[in-house]
């Protein structure tokens, strides 16, 4: 799965009991579809989570409001958590230029 979106809550980073580093932020992702044959704004916000050492790294170093193009997978947030919320895991990140086109 493949979004874009620009970064509305600060990254976090932590580190899982074996050592595998994690940041999660927000990514914000608002876009024209068509549905029916009438335009809609589509918009939401989803979790990012990003895993291993240098996607956690990259993603720490990101700054609220910078736009990103993400591509990765949708699971749970947390596979202990019994509400299953859901959160993107990213594989891949790149920086969007304000003209929307990669830094």
């Amino acid at each position: 799965m493949q979004l874009s979106g620009q970064v509305v809550r600060q990254p976090e980073k932590r580190v899982t009991p074996a050592g595998i580093p994690i940041t999660r932020l927000v990514l914000e992702h608002v876009s024209q579809q068509t549905e029916a044959g009438l335009q809609r704004e589509a918009g939401f916000r989803i979790l990012l989570v990003c895993t291993g050492t240098a996607l956690a790294a990259q993603a720490e170093a990101l700054q609220l409001d910078q736009q990103l193009l993400v591509e990765g997978f949708i699971t749970r947030e947390n596979y202990r958590d019994a509400d299953r919320r859901l959160a993107l895991h990213v594989q891949h990140m790149t920086l969007m230029g304000v003209n929307g086109r990669p830094e």
